[in-house]
């Protein structure tokens, strides 16, 4: 079944952000409680991708993609980036972030937008962010969003395909949840290796893997010093 990903984002992305992120119980059912409930691992991301980001960004500048409605903006600013860029493919996503900054009176160094990863122009920022889009990305646009991020340093959340039970789970869920219905446009599992390889076709590394317990199958995948070398 082929399936629109903007309308299918617009539909999920702030229901998804106040149940997994916001802990604010969502109207989606049984199902969606109960994946609410167990998304520890995600609150768990946000949380440690902004950590692991924050030795690394003073003074430099910062692109998210797949911002959602900003949610981690301000905390890369507080942690010292000089600017930020959000990018996002949900309109309703990017209105809610630009009501959040005029509410909370953010300066003019925080920037939303509206974009695909297919109109990414080249990457100026100093390092690119990502915490849960390459999940979701075709083979074609893995590899304009590494070409276009070029040399900037990056750190991309993926789920690492492994044979475990919080694995085989999120596959059953994601099937009865709405994969019966989007086909093949579902989340992807990768090894840190396949990320690496495309990272190398643009910079040199090395390339790094941070795996923790709270991510459960999650893992980031960074040109920084963070976590394990990975080996190519």
């Amino acid at each position: 079944m082929s399936v629109d990903p903007k309308a299918f984002w617009e539909d999920k992305i702030l229901s998804w952000e106040r149940g997994r992120y916001q802990r604010v119980q969502t109207s989606g059912g049984l199902l969606e409680r109960i994946a609410d409930a167990s998304s520890r691992s995600l609150r768990y991301r946000i949380r440690i991708g902004v950590e692991l980001l924050a030795p690394h960004i003073k003074g430099k500048s910062i692109l998210e993609v797949g911002c959602g409605s900003g949610i981690i903006a301000q905390d890369l600013i507080s942690a010292g980036a000089s600017r930020y860029l959000g990018i996002d493919i949900a309109e309703n996503a990017i209105a809610i972030a630009n009501r959040r900054k005029a509410e909370l009176g953010w300066g003019d160094e925080i920037t939303f937008k509206v974009g695909t990863i297919r109109e990414l122009p080249p990457v100026q920022e100093d390092v690119v962010l990502s915490l849960g889009v390459l999940d979701w990305l075709t083979d074609e646009e893995l590899e304009i969003l590494f070409q276009r991020q070029g040399k900037a340093h990056f750190l991309h959340a993926i789920a690492e395909k492994r044979n475990t039970l919080s694995q085989l789970a999120h596959r059953a869920y994601v099937q009865v949840s709405y994969g019966y219905r989007t086909g093949a446009y579902r989340p992807r599992y990768f090894k840190a290796s396949t990320i690496a390889a495309l990272a190398r076709k643009h910079q040199p590394g090395p390339f790094y893997a941070f795996r923790n317990r709270q991510l459960s199958f999650g893992a980031l995948i960074s040109s920084l010093p963070v976590g394990d070398p990975i080996a190519l």
